[in-house]
């Protein structure tokens, strides 16, 4: 099985793909999908919130451009703004990506063309294309990648010298996207967490914590499978060249995995102060920094 190379025809609507090298293909969703959700990743809501009010957020408080330092800096109100901005950029991105991979990616990547000129889309089965909580299917590879990219676009936006937030309201978004049951179960940890300790650096280690360990426990599906030979074989492809990419449920578990060490390892001062005793506590009142 080949990947794609896009020679375009001398008919202006309609262009070729040539199948040629399997990994290339693979890397090129993956790359275009950490691109997309960086781009959405990188409107650092509150550097701009902190700026429409006259500070550069990351001088003041925990010099941390996030929600929790907003809210002790700013107030509640736009704290409140930075949280769902935040979230719904990553959102945002799990979405563009879904729809790009499912138009260029699912369709086009086996499509070909006639002899005559023609473009040949054959009948797909659904699982093919990509989705997430609100889509039908539950194939959320490329979405996953696009998360992980709005995060670290959150966290190393270029246009600030890459000093952004910690990117846990993105890692919210992303997991919205991911699984209803995933989002409800972790979603209910972090909030015992926060309403017994009173500290959102211990929700959000173990949100992030819980996401990788119940998709391993859910068996979560992350990429397509279900997938039957015979359907295969009527797209024109045997299942040994594609058995490797589409049916390799471990990739999500282990990116997910990767994304809460990340954020554990932005949240090492926090862990030292949890330790010592000297964490803030969350309140929605403001502090004068």
């Amino acid at each position: 099985m080949n990947f794609l190379l896009f020679i375009f025809t001398n008919t202006p609507r309609r262009f070729k793909f040539i199948i040629s090298g399997k990994e290339s293909v693979i890397c090129m969703f993956r790359i275009i999908c950490l691109l997309i959700g960086y781009v959405f990743g990188m409107f650092q809501t509150s550097y701009i919130v902190g700026r429409m009010n006259g500070i550069d957020i990351r001088e003041h408080g925990s010099k941390n451009a996030g929600f929790t330092n907003t809210n002790r800096v700013l107030g509640m109100k736009k704290g409140i703004i930075v949280f769902v901005i935040d979230i719904f950029k990553a959102i945002a991105a799990f979405v563009v990506a879904t729809l790009v991979y499912n138009h260029f990616f699912a369709i086009e990547l086996f499509s070909f063309v006639t002899s005559d000129g023609y473009v040949v889309r054959p009948h797909f089965p659904y699982s093919l294309f990509a989705g997430g909580t609100f889509f039908a299917s539950y194939h959320v590879l490329p979405g996953l990648y696009a998360g992980i990219g709005a995060i670290l676009g959150h966290c190393f936006p270029f246009y600030l010298k890459f000093r952004g937030g910690k990117g846990v309201a993105c890692a919210l978004g992303l997991i919205i996207m991911l699984d209803w049951r995933i989002t409800l179960i972790s979603f209910t940890i972090g909030l015992i967490a926060v309403l017994i300790t009173k500290f959102i650096s211990v929700a959000s280690l173990l949100i992030t914590l819980s996401v990788p360990i119940l998709m391993f426990l859910l068996n979560f599906p992350v990429v397509v499978n279900g997938i039957s030979p015979q359907e295969w074989h009527s797209l024109g492809f045997t299942m040994p060249d594609l058995q490797s990419y589409f049916r390799n449920p471990v990739e999500g578990v282990w990116l997910m995995t990767a994304l809460c060490a990340f954020v554990w390892f932005l949240h090492r001062d926090n862990i030292k102060r949890l330790l010592s005793g000297t964490e803030n506590k969350f309140s929605f009142k403001r502090k004068v920094s």
